[in-house]
């Protein structure tokens, strides 16, 4: 079948309604999947519905040329069999209310995407309201405002459907701009559930601002093949984290240069996190003074870096 809801029939899984969410990742972690997902608001309808049934898969394929990583994987899974009625009826937001330490911003990557004249560029973290697939949500307007600011409410965008196919249960609203650290936000959405008013209030508090840092588990990498540093990114906007830039250097015949030669090899188990393993070159002879300069960076593009020695 072409749909998702065939396929999952074919599989002999028979429900009233069904979703499917697919993600691809360099991180062979369900847990990555899942927050890039939540953070996706199309997809993030699946995510938060009262789906109670759900059954996932993962597939490990090669990278294209020039990817730093040896892999890439593929992420599907699959939601079925809604909860009862009244469950049905319950409203759920994201960022939750009375939530603390909610992120700031979203990279616009979705496909479809919601927005797309801001297609690859940094907007506020995406608010939504929903709630089960057998219900009918219609949310007219959508507000938010910072407590205790006089900037009144904030400029965004409001979505209520997938190219030219409404969502019936489901809302979201996309800030223009990133929201700020350690602020609580009232947010507000107006509509009708089944046809009844709907005025719907909570608040969220997002998280607090810290340095972007790296840490690595040592100073050097050792000259055994084999061994390792690892090293871990925190702080900053706590989204998008990447340590993909890792710049070698030595002394080659005594003369800085930078033939191809590499004495390492790189794996990123996650996003926040990249270990570096120790080939069989050697630092030696025509080597020496061999160095890494390790390069984090956060959703806001503000980077940070880590010296190693390489023995």
């Amino acid at each position: 079948g072409l749909r998702p809801n065939d396929q999952i029939k074919k599989a002999g899984y028979v429900s009233l309604s069904t979703a499917q969410n697919i993600a691809m990742t360099d991180y062979p972690d369900g847990a990555v999947y899942t927050d890039n997902l939540i953070d996706a608001p199309f997809h993030r309808n699946a995510e938060f519905s009262t789906y109670i049934e759900a059954g996932d898969a993962m597939r490990a394929q090669p990278s294209k040329k020039g990817e730093i990583s040896n892999f890439e994987y593929v992420y599907v899974i699959n939601f079925g069999d809604p909860a009862p009625n009244q469950e049905e009826k319950q409203i759920t937001v994201y960022p939750a209310a009375n939530q603390k330490n909610a992120l700031i911003d979203w990279i616009v990557n979705e496909e479809p995407s919601p927005w797309p004249e801001m297609n690859g560029k940094r907007v506020g973290y995406p608010i939504s309201i929903g709630v089960g697939p057998l219900m009918n949500l219609s949310v007219k307007s959508f507000s938010l405002i910072a407590s205790g600011g006089d900037e009144g409410p904030l400029d965004g965008k409001l979505v209520t459907a997938e190219g030219n196919n409404p969502i019936r249960n489901f809302a979201f609203w996309i800030p223009a701009k990133p929201l700020q650290f350690g602020t609580q936000y009232q947010a507000q959405a107006v509509g009708e559930l089944n046809g009844q008013k709907l005025v719907h209030k909570w608040v969220f508090t997002t998280l607090t601002e810290e340095p972007l840092s790296l840490s690595t588990s040592a100073t050097s990498l050792e000259s055994e093949p084999g061994s390792t540093v690892t090293v871990q990114i925190s702080g900053g906007t706590n989204n998008s984290y990447q340590i993909n830039d890792i710049e070698q250097s030595w002394k080659f015949k005594g003369v800085i240069n930078n033939p191809n030669t590499s004495f390492i090899k790189v794996d990123h188990p996650r996003p926040d996190t990249a270990v570096i393993y120790r080939n069989e070159t050697h630092c030696s002879g025509d080597y020496s003074k061999c160095t890494l300069r390790v390069i984090g960076r956060d959703s806001s593009g503000k980077t940070v870096s880590a010296h190693l020695v390489i023995n």
